[in-house]
């Protein structure tokens, strides 16, 4: 992948002539060696020919391919999209709505959740996620809410439950029945008023998996389930009654229970989040190097990348510049290499910890919480995801190089890891994120390939 960045050369004559050799000034070249023309915008060279970009990306023409302005990587015979499939065994494998990946020919398992309340009128039944077909392995939160004059009395088929929110697993087809009996002496009914935010922007507030935008009636002793989530950048503090009188089981948490004894009005309280709690400094012994280090879950992770000087490691486009910002690139040889000691390249296994602890199990959203809020350019014209940075992981988009530094691409736009992972005696595994995604990719490529080195123990 070729990206050809322009630089004011500000030496003159035969020195900047002399210098142009090591890099120090370089220039756009005005075509292939192909010789047709070169047009920056929409074309790159690779192997002294002209290609055109493929939705604005340059790719490697002879393992990927461009196809409805999407760049697919060879697998076998064929090509995939590294966001919606995988290549297991040089197969191409479709990825799931549970994040699963199936081979061809196989569907994604879905499986049907039937609920029913009984009496029909006696109250109603809320899923999370909203649905009836589920992918296999989806959890889904299941909550009764008695309708005035009734009160729930516990749950038949797939639970017996008497709790009114559970969660049932989509392994197989279920039927779920919400029971419902008549009150003898109809209770009080009383107002829970929209809940509050404070401040507005702070994050969401639902009320039995709904979210609150409105007032809702609730008998008098039944139990309302209520939750807080914080937006992006902002931390939940507490949950307050401004008027009226309830009991709240745990104002600290943010999914509690409620249950209303006059008209009520609650506030859920948030703050901004404090800075991450970072980890100590890194002194690399072997060059006095220092790296911000960061906890996360269970590992502590450098959280900046690797900049060591070793055989088989460069800067981006041989501009040494690029080192002091975004580290030094490797190949995956010298990447296994290159930790400093007591530290070591992270595994496969060791990247989805990570996701997993800043975003849950599927972490589409853990690109955008590991990234900095700057740094990043756009070449979607559909928009980019800004990242937060919440955890202090500050991910920056070092692009790679596939040449010995001569061909190199998506600096600015892609950040790229090596794993310690193989794939095959020639690739190995490597994750990556964009700034046009969410979320993060795993992908095999040549071991050849220069990409960025983060550190963990």
């Amino acid at each position: 992948m070729v990206n050809f960045k322009k630089k004011s050369c500000k030496l003159s004559g035969w020195l900047c002539v002399i210098t142009a050799i090591f890099f120090a000034c370089e220039k756009i070249p005005e075509h292939c060696g192909d010789g047709n023309s070169l047009n920056h915008e929409t074309q790159f060279c690779f192997n002294d020919r002209t290609y055109d970009k493929c939705g604005g990306n340059e790719y490697d023409p002879i393992n990927q391919r461009c196809e409805g302005n999407i760049v697919k990587t060879k697998c076998g015979d064929a090509y995939f999209d590294p966001i919606n499939e995988r290549c297991v065994g040089n197969v191409v494998h479709s990825r799931c709505g549970d994040g699963t990946f199936v081979p061809p020919g196989t569907l994604c398992a879905t499986y049907t959740l039937t609920a029913n309340a009984v009496p029909g009128d006696g109250g109603s039944i809320n899923r999370d996620p909203h649905g009836l077909i589920y992918n296999a392995g989806t959890s889904v939160t299941v909550t009764a809410t008695a309708a005035s004059g009734y009160m729930f009395t516990g749950w038949s088929g797939v639970s017996t439950s008497t709790m009114p929110s559970i969660a049932i697993i989509m392994d197989r087809d279920q039927v779920l029945t919400a029971n419902f009996e008549r009150r003898a002496t109809p209770l009080p009914v009383y107002t829970l008023f929209a809940v509050n935010r404070n401040p507005t922007d702070g994050g969401t507030a639902f009320v039995n998996n709904v979210q609150s935008t409105f007032a809702t009636t609730h008998d008098s002793g039944a139990v309302i389930n209520i939750r807080a989530s914080a937006a992006g950048g902002y931390t939940f503090v507490s949950w307050a009654l401004t008027s009226g009188t309830a009991i709240l089981a745990n104002a600290n948490d943010t999914t509690t229970t409620l249950i209303l004894n006059s008209n009520t009005t609650l506030t859920a309280n948030f703050a901004l989040a404090a800075p991450p709690l970072l980890g100590d400094t890194l002194v690399d012994g072997r060059d006095g190097k220092r790296y911000r280090t960061v906890k996360i879950g269970n590992l502590t992770w450098m959280a900046e990348n690797l900049n060591y000087t070793t055989s088989g490691s460069l800067c981006y486009a041989n501009n040494i510049s690029y080192c002091a910002i975004y580290g030094r690139l490797y190949t995956w040889d010298a990447a296994m290499t290159a930790c400093p000691p007591s530290w070591r390249l992270p595994t496969r296994h060791d990247w989805d910890y990570l996701i997993s602890a800043v975003d849950g199990r599927l972490g589409f959203n853990a690109g955008t919480k590991l990234r900095t809020t700057t740094g990043w350019e756009c070449n979607n014209p559909n928009g980019c995801v800004v990242g937060t940075d919440e955890f202090g992981f500050s991910a920056m988009p070092g692009g790679h190089c596939l040449s010995s530094g001569i061909i190199c691409g998506e600096i600015g736009i892609r950040a790229t890891w090596w794993t310690a992972d193989e794939y095959d005696d020639d690739r190995s595994w490597y994750s990556s994120m964009s700034s046009n995604t969410s979320f993060l990719i795993e992908i095999d490529a040549l071991k050849r390939f220069e990409y960025s080195v983060r550190c963990v123990r």
